[in-house]
């Protein structure tokens, strides 16, 4: 008897106990910087969701990710680690090996429902670090713009997946007695952008605050309202998102936290140890475990710190392995301890510099300065010049391609540009020090200055034994392959490779899933045979998903082509007897992403058809066309379809149909 009484206390205590567990939703946007929301004091962009959250929970003003770049900076969130002891996972396009413990998997094992939307853990290959599953959990990607329920909505200039529509999946599907931790990551502001769709909100480029390390032009102003445009559009479905929580009555009873991977893609920003680069929105509601809600802590977190705290949270243990330092404390009191440093860190990011080496560096952050200490000053730290040592074959690669950065670039020699130009591509010290008091957009390195000895001495020491205490092989003097680690992101420069570690032969370069001429052309020509035989292919350029997928946005065997440049088009084309009644061509093509191209038609030579494919003229993410082929009826003519380019951003053209038809 008193057997079973035990076990009806226990099965009670653990039902009151997991009754108790707070859920969780984690909202991630990818290259977002702190400065960048309303609550935070930016006087255009509109953020009423971050702003919501803030107000009712806690603003962090000194949050910064543990990498400014993606997959390590998702990596060290997931695993509350610093980069530095995650071995390949310091790397982006790497792999997070499975010995490292997550907060979704513990949570998992304690019975929480798991799930993710858009983007989780990225970029990279999970497989071959153990893992079956993005660690961020299972996907939900049910709902997509233009298809489905949702087919009349189609947001212009942004990725198609309808996040908060699939968090609401998600929200259906759970048992209704179990917690639950939801990972919901947009693209968004990552670029490319669609230019000019601020527009239509009729929004001022006079008003834009341009950071001191841009150039100060119009064309500037209106590439940060680009980005504002993609960061509003994330913050609308946060909002959408709590929403659902309160539809379902379980918003006071679910840790929200809204923040950023890393900063804005701009140049001396993403990929940089500064502040535009490192330091992130950060706002957490949580009625039931945060006391004082509507406050600001000025104190310094990174994001590794949400994964012990997600777990305190829900009454876990946290594993050993990290070494993050949980919030409960922040949360439980207004007057908790103001936390002195953020510890910041960078190895290889894009590939970009000969034999795959990085640019190694650590930082630490405190309310007066910024110290950092570059391990290879020799190095470029933007990626080299010469964009044939890098993988993605463009200039200073480790930042991304925007106006802006062109903009510097063509102009590097002007006045009001070249120091610009300098701060964000020049070789750099192997010390950096800027006093965050006189100068907090961090244009003038003091290390060198005599004023300012102590205080470089005494960051140095913080940040070493920091580094000494928490086990970063290169302060500890042992191996640090970071600049020999696979790199699996797409390698646009096919003569790009990884160097061996000194003494070891060189690693086979992992092997793409397409068949690659010289010069990165990609031969189409098995795709083709099995999508519309007879039909040849020139000049189709070996990017993501190009060849013949078994399904793609809803539609079965889709081909997938891309122009080799931005002025040379993939070409399919055929030599075809036309029918004599009512002859025409019938396609079925789409989008790729955001992207749009340009679908021309031409017969013998002559244009018959140049049409944009893509959101404004694709219903359903897919365009039906017709072309009217009767002034060639019963002649043999060349029929030539191009993939052409319009700017040079997820231009891949998808083919469901081609057929040559008539009565």
């Amino acid at each position: 008897m008193k057997t079973g009484l035990s076990v009806i206390i226990i099965s009670t205590l653990l039902a009151l106990s997991a009754a108790a567990q707070p859920n969780i939703l984690f909202c991630i946007s990818d290259d977002q910087s702190y400065a960048h929301t309303g609550a935070n004091g930016d006087p255009v962009i509109q953020t009423p969701a971050f702003d919501r959250v803030a107000k009712e929970g806690i603003r962090f003003t000194h949050a910064f990710c543990d990498a400014p770049t993606c997959g390590p900076s998702r990596s060290a969130i997931l695993t509350g680690q610093p980069i530095w002891r995650l071995e390949e996972a310091g790397n982006i396009h790497s792999t997070l090996p499975a010995k490292f413990a997550t907060y979704t998997e513990e949570l998992q094992k304690a019975g929480y429902v798991i799930g993710h939307t858009g983007k989780g853990w990225s970029p990279g290959r999970l497989e071959v670090g153990g893992r079956s599953e993005n660690p961020a959990g299972p996907a939900y990607k049910k709902f997509h713009y233009g298809r489905g329920d949702l087919a009349k909505e189609r947001p212009l200039g942004v990725a198609s997946t309808a996040y908060s529509h699939n968090f609401g999946d998600f929200l259906k599907q759970r048992p209704k007695d179990k917690p639950f931790c939801f990972w919901l990551g947009t693209r968004e502001p990552h670029r490319g952008y669609r230019p000019g769709l601020w527009k239509a909100k009729k929004r001022d480029p006079s008003k834009v605050v341009v950071p001191p390390i841009f150039p100060d032009t119009q064309l500037v102003r209106e590439d940060i309202l680009d980005y504002f445009h993609e960061i509003e559009h994330f913050d609308n479905h946060v909002g959408d998102a709590i929403a659902h929580l309160e539809k379902i009555g379980e918003l006071d009873n679910t840790i929200i936290v809204v923040t950023s991977d890393h900063g804005m893609p701009f140049p001396r920003a993403k990929a940089s140890l500064y502040d535009m680069g490192a330091r992130v929105p950060l706002a957490i509601r949580w009625p039931k475990g945060i006391k004082s809600s509507g406050r600001v802590y000025e104190g310094f977190v990174n994001l590794s710190d949400l994964a012990p705290t997600f777990l305190e949270a829900a009454g876990l243990k946290v594993p050993a392995m990290m070494t993050a330092r949980s919030l409960m404390d922040v949360f439980a009191s207004p007057s908790a301890v103001i936390r002195p440093a953020a510890f910041v860190a960078m190895e290889r990011h894009d590939g970009c510099r000969k034999g795959g080496k990085g640019y190694p560096s650590r930082a630490i952050r405190t309310a007066d300065f910024l110290y950092i200490k570059n391990v290879e000053p020799d190095r470029w730290p933007s990626g080299d010049p010469d964009r044939r040592v890098c993988a993605r074959n463009i200039p200073f690669g480790e930042v991304d391609s925007s106006p802006t950065k062109t903009l510097m670039m063509q102009n590097k020699d002007k006045d009001g540009f070249k120091r610009l130009y300098d701060l964000a591509f020049a070789k750099r010290p192997a010390e950096e020090l800027y006093d965050m008091k006189k100068d907090p957009g961090q244009l003038v390195n003091v290390a060198a200055h005599a004023d300012y000895a102590d205080a470089r001495k005494r960051l140095s020491v913080a940040l070493e034994r920091h580094l000494v205490a928490t086990k970063d092989p290169r302060s500890l003097g042992i191996d640090a392959p970071w600049d020999y680690y696979p790199y699996y992101g797409v390698r646009k420069n096919r003569d790009w490779t990884v160097d061996p570690r000194p003494g070891e032969a060189r690693a086979p370069v992992p092997k793409a899933k397409m068949s690659i001429k010289k010069g990165g052309v990609f031969d189409l020509r098995p795709s083709l045979d099995k999508f519309a035989a007879g039909w040849t292919a020139s000049n189709c350029g070996a990017y993501r998903d190009v060849g013949l997928r078994a399904e793609l946005k809803g539609r079965k065997n889709v081909l997938v082509t891309h122009p080799l440049n931005k002025t040379t088009a993939c070409t399919i084309s055929r030599k075809v007897t036309i029918p004599k009644a009512r002859p025409r061509l019938r396609l079925v093509v789409g989008y790729y992403r955001q992207g749009d191209w340009q679908l021309v038609v031409k017969a013998d030579g002559k244009e018959l058809l140049s049409k944009v494919v893509g959101p404004n003229t694709a219903k359903d993410g897919w365009l039906e066309q017709e072309v009217d082929l009767s002034a060639f009826a019963g002649k043999t003519v060349s029929l030539d379809l191009l993939n052409q380019s319009n700017n040079w951003a997820y231009e891949q053209g998808l083919w469901a149909e081609i057929k040559v038809l008539g009565e």
